[in-house]
């Protein structure tokens, strides 16, 4: 498919109000072909695997604090590596 084209799910609404891996990881793959996701989390606590294995990591502090990484953020690696 080209960038113009139409994707299958384009103009179709998801509300996501999964957790932790399957369900985020459908939602995503739903996202990839063309929906419009909306992912809908607790107010200050956020998807489960937020918190899975603590915060962010100290050799991520220390890559950021060097300026050799982007800026720090509070999502655990689990989060951050399977969430675009």
């Amino acid at each position: 498919m080209t960038d113009n084209s139409k994707l299958p799910l384009d103009g179709i609404r998801i509300l996501d109000f999964s957790q932790v891996e399957l369900g985020p990881a459908a939602t995503q793959m739903l996202g990839d072909f063309g929906a419009d996701v909306i992912k809908i989390e607790r107010p200050g606590v956020g998807d489960l695997s937020r918190n899975v294995f603590g915060g962010i990591s100290e050799t991520a502090r220390i890559f950021s604090a060097a300026g050799l990484h982007g800026s720090l953020c509070p999502d655990s690696v689990v989060f951050r590596s399977t969430r675009r």
